[in-house]
């Protein structure tokens, strides 16, 4: 029995492999495989190509160049201002004297620059005197405006004391013409007016400048 189960199925599948595998195999598509020839070569032949390839170097990729135009930037007028320089001098020439602007009375006399008598007086190095030590007294402040001025007037007894001091052409900045101001105080008292002034009392007007 089993003998004849056995030829059976080998029969099965030997008719299975003869009709149905190929018909299967033929409907398949093959995909046709490309034949390349290679020819054997030696290195002495490619020797110059090998040295050409190396003297023309690897090629670089090319990099996309991108142009930025530079932003234009507002000034800023913290660090454009000018910031003007501080004379410490306590006085300047101009054509206009303060004699003239303060209605004292201008005398015709060769006096040092920035300073007027309000009577005539011509001894130069006792004003120059009054002007160094006011110089040395003075503390302005720190301006940032430019040409600042301010005419003080006082007056000078005999002996050297002030009696009055007060300020005629104002600046508008009350820290600086207080500055001037206190200047002139400090200073207190002068030398004594010369012999050579037949005077009593000598009145100054002396101009500050920034």
């Amino acid at each position: 029995m089993w003998r004849d189960i056995i030829l059976s199925a080998s029969g099965h599948a030997l008719v299975f492999i003869t009709l149905i595998l190929p018909s299967m195999l033929s409907s398949k598509t093959f995909t046709p495989v490309t034949v390349v020839n290679v020819k054997m070569v030696q290195p002495q032949s490619i020797a110059p190509l090998l040295e050409r390839m190396s003297e023309i170097g690897e090629p670089k990729p090319k990099v996309p160049q991108v142009n930025v135009k530079p932003e234009k930037l507002l000034p800023n007028p913290a660090k454009t201002r000018k910031v003007q320089p501080v004379k410490r001098a306590a006085a300047e020439a101009e054509s206009s004297t303060p004699a003239a602007q303060t209605g004292g009375k201008k005398s015709e006399q060769n006096l040092p620059p920035g300073i007027q008598t309000e009577q005539v007086f011509n001894d130069n190095e006792y004003l120059i005197g009054i002007m160094q030590k006011i110089r040395n007294n003075w503390r302005y402040p720190s301006l940032n405006a430019p040409n600042i001025k301010t005419v003080v007037y006082f007056r000078i007894n005999r002996d050297g004391r002030v009696d009055r001091v007060l300020v005629k052409d104002k600046s508008g900045f009350m820290n600086f013409d207080s500055s001037a101001y206190e200047a002139v105080v400090k200073s207190a008292p002068y030398p004594p007016l010369p012999e050579s002034y037949s005077g009593d009392q000598l009145g100054i007007y002396l101009r500050f400048s920034y």
